[in-house]
C-alpha cells in the first residue's frame, strides 16, 4: 500500500510513456492547427491585396517584411516573458486566440485594417510557435525526448501538407472566406490546450519530479533499474 487514500504507483518508465502520449495529443494537435493557421496567409494575402486592394507585387513583398519584423521581434523580446509569466499553455492559447483576431481583421474592406490583421497573426503565431516548442520539451526525458519532438514535428508537417490544399480549395470560392477557416483552425488550436491544462500541468509536474517520491521494490539483479523506481501518483 502506498499510504495515501487513492494512488497509483508509476514507474520512470510509465510516466514518460504517458508524457509521450499527452505531449504528441497537445502539442502535435497545436503545430497542426497552428500550421493550418498560418500557411493560408502566408499563401493568399499576396492575391487578396493584389485582387481586393490593387497593391503591387512589391508593396506586398514589404508587407510580408513588416510582419516579418513582427514576429521576430515578438521571439525575442515578448514570446520569453509571456512563456516565464503566464506559463506555456497559457501564452500557447494567448498566441492562438491572437491569430484569430488577427485572420478576422484580415476579412476587412479597409486596407489598414487587414494590414493589420496580417502583423497580427504573425505575433500571434511568434508565441503559440515558442510554446509549443517549449511546452512538448517540458514533457520529454532521455527515454522519449526522440519519440516525443518527432511526433510532434510530424504532425506539424501535416499541417503544411494540408494547408495548400484547403487554402487553394477554400480560396477558389472566395479569397477572405479562406480567413475565417485560418480563425477557426487557430481557435482549435488554443482550445486544445485550455482544455487539456490540468492533465498537462500534471504530466509536467511528473516529468519533473521524477525520482522525488520513489521506493525501491524487487532485486535490481533481476529487472530493469528504471522499473524498480516507483513514483506514488494521487488519483
Amino acid at each position: 500500500m502506498c499510504g495515501l487514500p487513492l494512488c497509483e504507483v508509476w514507474s520512470e518508465r510509465d510516466i514518460s510513456s504517458k508524457c509521450t502520449i499527452a505531449g504528441i495529443a497537445i502539442y502535435g494537435t497545436a503545430a497542426l492547427f497552428g500550421m493550418l493557421a498560418h500557411l493560408p496567409v502566408v499563401s493568399m494575402f499576396g492575391i487578396l491585396a493584389q485582387q481586393h486592394f490593387g497593391i503591387e507585387s512589391f508593396h506586398v513583398g514589404f508587407l510580408f517584411a513588416l510582419a516579418a519584423a513582427a514576429n521576430v521581434a515578438t521571439n525575442a523580446c515578448v514570446a520569453p516573458r509571456l512563456l516565464r509569466f503566464w506559463g506555456d499553455i497559457q501564452a500557447g492559447a494567448l498566441g492562438s486566440f491572437t491569430v484569430v483576431l488577427g485572420a478576422l481583421a484580415l476579412m476587412n474592406d479597409l486596407l489598414a485594417v487587414s494590414v493589420c490583421g496580417l502583423v497580427t497573426v504573425y505575433i500571434g503565431v511568434a508565441v503559440s510557435s515558442s510554446s509549443v516548442a517549449c511546452g512538448s520539451a517540458k514533457l520529454t526525458d532521455q527515454r522519449n525526448r526522440s519519440t516525443l519532438m518527432t511526433g510532434v514535428r510530424m504532425l506539424k508537417n501535416t499541417g503544411a501538407i494540408m494547408s495548400p490544399v484547403i487554402a487553394g480549395a477554400v480560396a477558389s470560392t472566395h479569397v477572405q472566406l479562406l480567413f475565417l477557416v485560418t480563425a477557426v483552425a487557430a481557435l482549435v488550436a488554443g482550445t486544445t490546450q485550455l482544455l487539456t491544462m490540468r492533465w498537462n500541468l500534471h504530466l509536467q509536474e511528473l516529468s519533473g519530479n521524477k525520482g522525488t517520491m520513489t521506493m525501491l521494490e524487487g532485486d535490481d539483479s533481476n529487472n530493469d533499474k528504471d522499473d524498480n523506481h516507483k513514483t506514488v501518483v494521487p488519483i
